[in-house]
């Protein structure tokens, strides 16, 4: 300002580039895999002698229980301005002269929460086979088989993300006035782009459970007079999934972008504005559960 020769301002581009990246829960440490071991089993009370006990006995037993719990509380604040904007050439006698680079801010936030949880299990074949084989008589002769096999899974995923982004970007605001040569103002473009990505409780969700092949084979052959004869098998198959999953998103974005409200006034020369465009961009993406 002030200047006798003139007074001209060239101002270079202001540039943001703001990027945020949260995974969280979201490797394989959440997925589980497990095949329960086959089950093979074969009985027999063979040429029993009279009056005599004879019990064969074989319990299986094969359990899972898996507890998993993922929780996460995010909160992720962005507070950003980018200005070329906001010069002044006035009262200068040559004229006064600004040019301003363009202001672009760009920001960019991605959570991947609790994003790999799963079970991938299979229970093992059974192959049995029980047999009473030329038992004496008044004998008691007895197979009794029970296998079990259990799978209990509780899944519970829990996230609270809250997105908070105020961005400005102006190349304005610039002041080229009372000069004897003439007021020229030339802002450039000024633009602010967001966008937001929660991928939430949503990947990897799968759970399966393969049931077994059964295959029983049982009987009772040339028993004895008077003589009890039993084959029990009992197979159980269980499989109990539970999977919770809760959600709270909060997305706030303020985002203002700004060439304008240059003033070439008061100027003996003439005045002259030519401002650049201004653009506002935001893209917010939830997948959740």
């Amino acid at each position: 300002d002030d200047n006798t020769g003139g007074g001209s301002v060239d101002t270079g581009d202001a540039e943001i580039d703001a990027e945020v990246e949260n995974e969280v829960n979201a490797s394989a440490v959440g997925f589980y895999t497990v095949v329960f071991g086959d089950v093979d089993a074969e009985l027999e009370n063979d040429t029993t002698g009279s009056d005599s006990n004879n019990t064969n006995d074989v319990d299986v037993s094969q359990s899972l229980d898996v507890d998993l719990s993922n929780g996460a509380s995010l909160f992720n604040a962005l507070g950003l301005w980018a200005s070329s904007g906001d010069n002044t050439a006035s009262e200068n006698t040559g004229g006064g002269d600004i040019r301003t680079g363009r202001a672009e801010i760009a920001a960019e936030i991605m959570n991947e929460v609790n994003a790999a949880s799963g079970y991938n299990g299979s229970f093992g074949d059974v192959d049995i086979e029980a047999s009473n084989h030329r038992t004496g008589a008044d004998s008691d002769n007895e197979n009794t088989i029970d296998v079990t096999q259990d799978i209990d899974v509780d899944v519970t995923n829990e996230a609270d993300i809250d997105n908070d982004v105020d961005s400005t970007a102006t190349t304005g605001g610039n002041e080229s006035n009372d000069n004897t040569g003439g007021g020229s103002i030339r802002s450039g473009r000024a633009e602010a782009e967001t966008e937001i990505e929660n991928v939430v409780n949503a990947g990897g969700s799968g759970y399966s459970v393969g049931l077994p092949d059964v295959d029983v084979e049982a009987s009772n052959d040339t028993t004895g007079s008077s003589s009890n004869n039993t084959n029990d098998v009992d197979v159980s198959n269980t499989a109990n999934i539970s999977v919770s999953n809760t959600a709270n998103i909060s997305n706030d974005v303020d985002s203002s972008a700004d060439s304008g409200g240059n003033s070439a006034n008061e100027n003996t020369g003439g005045g002259d504005v030519e401002t650049g465009d201004a653009s506002v961009s935001i893209s917010i993406s939830n997948t959740v559960n």
